[in-house]
Parts: structure tokens; sequence; C-alpha cells
């Protein structure tokens, strides 16, 4: 009697053992592709890279070593390494529509990306940023607010209703015009030397901090008077209105 009992003992441990490894196993298959996402791991370009174009042409650079990679790759830390440590990335002219994975480029000091479909991007993450060449595009709005290393901010012929710089001490040159913009505050630019911002909407244009400007041009706009006493350094022959 006492051997059978304990034939059913182990015999109902044993169920117990194999009903535990059961839902160890079944919480392991759904708590990892949890931590996979939270981690980021596992990722493929196609899922980093929305944009067909944007991520072809990423593919192109990648690829010059010979490995292959395609949209359903994952993408590896090896591969997070040498895009981050990419100085610059010019993919103009490419029918981009979505820069969704730019941030992967966190190191780049230039980013060419006019001529394009972009009608907005996220550049918070790539703080390195020194040119900015965005013109061209379909662009209602453009914040530069965490790029503040920016030298050189080429964003004409877009929509741009608005445009904040007051943040991009660094800014020497900025070329915004066919816009619409309606004001443009550039009194935190004391280092701007260039600055076009005609064909836009804008009454008035305070230029008197800018006093290292050189070059101004600012016809096409609904402007009614301009002070320019202050930019000693100003090319004669800049255009003020039309």
């Amino acid at each position: 009697m006492k051997k059978k009992r304990k034939i059913i003992d182990w015999c109902t441990k044993r169920r117990v053992l194999t009903m535990l490894l059961l839902i160890i196993s079944a919480a392991a298959l759904v708590a990892a592709p949890i931590i996979a996402a939270a981690s980021g791991a596992g990722i493929t370009y196609a899922e980093a890279f929305p944009d067909a174009n944007f991520r072809a042409a990423v593919l192109d650079l990648l690829n010059t070593d010979g490995a292959g990679r395609t949209g359903d790759s994952p993408i590896t830390d090896a591969d997070k390494a040498v895009m981050a440590a990419r100085p610059w990335i010019d993919i103009s002219w490419s029918n981009i529509s979505d820069l969704a994975g730019i941030e992967y480029f966190s190191g780049i000091t230039q980013l060419n990306c006019y001529n394009n479909q972009l009608t907005s991007f996220d550049l918070s993450k790539n703080t390195a940023l020194q040119f900015l060449f965005c013109y061209n595009n379909q662009l209602i709005e453009l914040d530069v607010s965490n790029n503040t290393a920016v030298r050189s901010l080429r964003c004409y012929g877009n929509q741009l209703s608005k445009l904040d710089v007051s943040k991009n001490f660094a800014l020497r040159s900025l070329m915004c015009y066919n816009n619409q913009l309606t004001k443009l505050d550039i009194s935190n630019n004391a280092e701007l030397e260039y600055l076009s911002c005609y064909s836009n909407q804008l009454t008035e244009l305070d230029v008197s901090n800018n006093t290292a400007l050189q070059t101004l041009i600012c016809y096409d706009n609904k402007l009614n008077a301009l002070d320019v006493s202050n930019n000693i350094d100003l090319n004669p022959s800049f255009e003020r209105n039309t």
C-alpha cells in the first residue's frame, strides 16, 4: 500500500513539475518579443526605415562592405555603430517622403536631403549637425531647436509659416526664402553673416543685433521700414524690398 502511494505521489509531483515547466516556457515565449521590442533588439531595416527610398539609400551606403543587407535584415550593433559614426549623408533627389530612421545617424555634421517630398522630420537626435540643406521639399514645419551647432541652414522653397532659430547661436548663413514666413526673429543669431529671406510675408525685420551681417536679401516681403544702421559690414548692394 505504501509503495503504491509513493508511486501515486511521484506521478503527481511529475505532473505538477511538467505543468510548471510548460507555464515557464509559455511565459518566456510571451515575454521575449516584449523584451526585444523594448531593447530595440532584432529590429529590421524595413521597420527602422519605413520609407522605401530612404531605406534603399541607407542600404546602398552600408552594403559597400559586401554584406548584402536587405529590408528584412536585422540591424546589428555593428551596423548601428557604422551609422552613428558617419560624418555626413546625402539623400537629395531621392523621392523620399519620410526620414524616420535618421536618428541612427546621430553623428552626422551635414545632412543633404533637398529636392524630396518631405513635409516634416525629426532631427532631435542629430545634435552634431552643422550644415542642414533641406530646401525644395514640402516642409510645413521645421524644428531645429536641438541642433544648436548648425552653422548653415538652407530651407528655402518650402511651405514654412514659422521658423524658430532662437537657439541656433552658431548660425552664420540662413537661406529661408520662398516660404510663407510672417515673422523671423534673428535677435539671438549674433554670428549671422548671410541672410536671404526674400519672397515671404514679413512685415518687419530687426537686424540690429546682427552686427556681423554682410549680406541681406529681403525683397518681395511686406516691409515698411528697415534699420541697418548697426550693420556696418553690410554689403551696400543689399536688396530690401520691392
